[in-house]
């Protein structure tokens, strides 16, 4: 059995739409699912609605972007309540932000001889904030590349991080992380591997996160059994999914496996009903 709680759609930078990624997700025996696209959680409606058709059981997710210590670092968030009003600002003034940004990126486009619309670009992000792929599908509508298959050097050449059009995130970690508990969220560190050393999740954590992410293609080896003896002494709540981009990364749905018991736990710390038949699969592995 596996869990999958790091997949991303088509409303940011995965190539499935979240009805798509739902079909996945199910085709490949997951059995618990969110959907985590970054800064936003337009997908969730369309992942949700086909998740309940197939049997899956879902989570509404989302992954915010923001700075730690002048530092990209990544936080997730599982079980907002979308139509409270505190969460309905937060995300309309993030999202006026991001819209800002990427005029930005866009404006440094210009400059390099891509003319892309901005409105063209949300419309193709269906009203979302833009990543990179939604830029880059404007760029190849406008005629700039002949091919797709160009995309990856124009991402390398101009959009990942530091490349020529890129424009640094200014969302400081606490201000998604102190309105997510304001409102009963749950936030969990994404991808620790990352952090120069334990004492950044250490640090997180006292600010309130609840978690981090622990089963993660990237965390293997020694790398698990250190941040897995974190979680025991930190007595803190873990989480795991593969990070699914589709098409745009190559990692692979179930390529790590998250006990059946970790999606279970986050179902009951959210209050999400935990199905029947799912209670009754872990007394089966027990």
């Amino acid at each position: 059995m596996s869990v999958d709680l790091h997949t991303h759609s088509t409303t940011s930078d995965g190539s499935h739409t979240p009805h798509e990624l739902a079909l996945a997700l199910n085709l490949n025996e997951i059995k618990i699912a969110a959907l985590t696209d970054h800064d936003t959680m337009g997908g969730c409606d369309e992942f949700l609605r086909t998740a309940s058709e197939v049997g899956l059981t879902a989570i509404v997710g989302i992954e915010f972007s923001t700075i730690f210590h002048d530092k990209e670092v990544h936080l997730l968030g599982y079980g907002l309540p979308r139509d409270d009003s505190r969460v309905i600002k937060f995300m309309s003034e993030h999202h006026s932000y991001l819209r800002e940004r990427a005029s930005e990126t866009l404006r440094k486009l210009r400059e390099n001889g891509f003319n892309i619309s901005l409105e063209k670009v949300y419309e193709i992000s269906n009203g979302n904030p833009p990543m990179p792929s939604h830029i880059i599908r404007e760029i190849y509508n406008c005629g700039y590349i002949s091919s797709l298959v160009e995309a990856a050097g124009i991402f390398n050449e101009y959009l990942k991080f530091g490349a020529k059009a890129w424009v640094d995130h200014e969302t400081q970690l606490l201000k998604p992380l102190n309105m997510m508990l304001e409102v009963g969220a749950v936030p969990i560190v994404a991808h620790p591997y990352r952090f120069p050393s334990l004492s950044w999740l250490e640090e997180i954590l006292d600010l309130g996160a609840r978690g981090f992410e622990l089963y993660y293609p990237e965390q293997t080896g020694l790398v698990f059994e250190e941040l897995s003896e974190f979680a025991r002494l930190r007595g803190c709540l873990v989480t795991g999914g593969c990070d699914y981009h589709g098409a745009f990364a190559e990692r692979k749905i179930r390529e790590i496996e998250v006990p059946l018991e970790v999606g279970i736990k986050l179902l009951e710390v959210i209050g999400h009903e935990v199905p029947v038949e799912l209670m009754n699969l872990m007394g089966g592995n027990g």
